[in-house]
């Protein structure tokens, strides 16, 4: 895939048409971006205005609502129905085409439920339930569009190497997670009265925030003192230690070593995703595209490149070698495919012909030969027993038949 031909045959297929393809993509993704973000930037800032003046604290804000504004609710719905009209034309596309945009078709499909979700009904009330739905629909669409921009020149390598290394990350994370939940566990058992670990759930968010290096430790050791718990046998202390030598230090180390232990690998299993993508798709846009669009995209030529390379003496010895060289260019009032196709096919009836005459030949020749070979060796066995009934009747009895063999 890395060779140079390669290569330039895939930039001859980006320059002809699969380059506004993309680009038109892009531009889609971009109004999928504007067109849910906007909506939802602008109820999240009603609500937080609301929430402002009415002095709400956090625990109230799940039973804090806005006035809805239909038109917003319209305005998400529609691209979305554009989303959708998207999805129509890739499945119509063939299936090489559907297998190469699946893991993207599935997560714009989650984006399009998302804002199904957010935009229906029309008349509902801004609640802190669709502020999530809009924050997480958000998060979403740029990942879309980072994910899409993996195909640039050079931009997309970087997005690609990322991709590879978050692959990586999530091989290894069963056991990840697996000792995450055992001291979050452990934490929200002992440091139950914490407002960081009294829910598992915000136990392990907190485990997760120390893995990465925040600990806050300070105020954890005050909290311990304070309440006395720092006597006799000190299990806390021991399940912290634990904690920052196990996740901290050995699995961290170990996740950084399999993710990026030689980058330069990483770089070229990147590369070489980023080019498999890229012909899987020229590849599927030639198998399933109307014949019109195969047209366009097939754009013969011949490209001159200047040679940087090549020392002075080297590019010398090539031009002396070459000056006498001139293409041959061929005329198309000399093509005619159906002229070519019955000479063609009169030359291997006539080669077919000439083949089973010498086949005959070569049988003719072997039946003389075995006859000859017959003849031959009949004339010799009679002129064997002439000389044998010659000399016995000179009187040589002691020759006998079997000497004179």
């Amino acid at each position: 895939m890395k060779h140079s031909l390669v290569t330039a045959y895939a930039y001859q297929k980006w320059k002809a048409g699969h380059r506004a393809m993309y680009l038109g993509k892009i531009f889609l993704d971009f109004i999928y971006l504007i067109g849910l973000s906007i909506p939802i930037v602008m109820d999240t800032l009603d609500f937080i205005s609301l929430a402002r003046n009415t002095n709400a604290s956090s625990n109230s804000y799940s039973n804090l609502t806005a006035p809805g504004v239909p038109i917003r609710n319209i305005f998400v719905f529609i691209t979305v129905m554009i989303m959708i009209c998207g999805f129509s034309y890739i499945l119509a596309s063939g299936r090489r085409i559907i297998l190469h945009f699946l893991k993207q078709t599935m997560f714009e499909l989650f984006v399009a439920v998302l804002g199904l979700l957010y935009a229906l009904p029309f008349n509902k009330p801004i609640g802190y339930e669709n502020i999530r739905i809009g924050a997480l629909l958000i998060l979403c669409l740029f990942i879309n569009v980072i994910f899409i921009m993996r195909s640039f020149s050079r931009l997309g390598l970087y997005i690609s190497m990322l991709i590879t290394t978050i692959t990586t990350i999530i091989r290894v994370s069963v056991v990840f997670i697996l000792l995450l939940v055992a001291f979050a566990g452990a934490f929200a058992i002992i440091l139950n009265d914490e407002a960081t670990f009294r829910q598992f759930d915000a136990a392990l968010v907190t485990i997760l925030t120390m893995s990465a290096g925040e600990l806050n430790y300070a105020n954890t050791f005050h909290h311990l003192i304070n309440t006395g718990r720092l006597t006799g046998f000190k299990i806390e202390l021991i399940l912290f230690a634990a904690m920052v030598v196990i996740i901290n230090i050995a699995f961290s180390n170990l996740l950084i070593g399999l993710a990026v232990g030689d980058i330069n690998e990483v770089r070229e299993t990147a590369s070489l995703n980023l080019a498999k993508s890229q012909y899987e798709s020229i590849i599927g846009i030639y198998e399933s595209y109307p014949i019109y669009l195969k047209k366009v995209l097939y754009s013969p030529g011949l490209i001159v490149r200047k040679d940087k390379n090549s020392s002075y003496l080297q590019k010398q010895t090539w031009h002396s070698l070459t000056d006498n060289i001139a293409m041959i260019q061929e005329e198309k009032d000399q093509v005619n495919p159906e002229f070519d196709w019955r000479s063609l096919n009169a030359f291997v009836l006539r080669q077919q012909t000439e083949i089973r005459l010498l086949k005959e030949s070569i049988e003719d020749v072997k039946s003389d030969i075995k006859m000859i070979s017959y003849s031959s060796h009949s004339e010799t066995n009679k002129l064997i027993k002439q000389v044998l009934h010659m000399v016995q009747a000179n009187g040589n009895e002691k020759v006998t038949t079997t000497s004179a063999n």
